[in-house]
């Protein structure tokens, strides 16, 4: 009993722990894209902070950085640069 109970703990400690990671693991996605301004679902919660560069990855073309120019606790906004017209919502961000 006591080995069945120590290892259902650890697997949620270890559930858990990947959640954390996930949480602040500095990727998010494009939420909404306009023709001057990009919104991201990173924020200070995830290390974001205003004039970090992150790598916008569009499902189709090559990658690109946009300057963070707002951020709030969990998204943040860029200004549109050349090239991030192919962005789409659910692209992967990094920061």
């Amino acid at each position: 009993m006591r080995r069945t109970v120590a290892l259902f703990l650890s697997f949620v400690v270890g559930l858990f722990a990947r959640a954390v990671v996930a949480a602040t693991s500095g990727e998010g996605e494009v939420a909404y894209v306009q023709a001057e301004r990009v919104y991201v679902t990173l924020g200070r919660a995830d290390g974001a902070q205003v004039g970090a560069r992150i790598e916008a990855r569009p499902s189709t073309g090559a990658p690109v950085t946009l300057e963070l120019s707002h951020v709030a606790e969990h998204s943040a906004a860029a200004p549109m640069v050349a090239g991030g017209s192919a962005l789409r919502p659910g692209d992967r961000v990094v920061l």
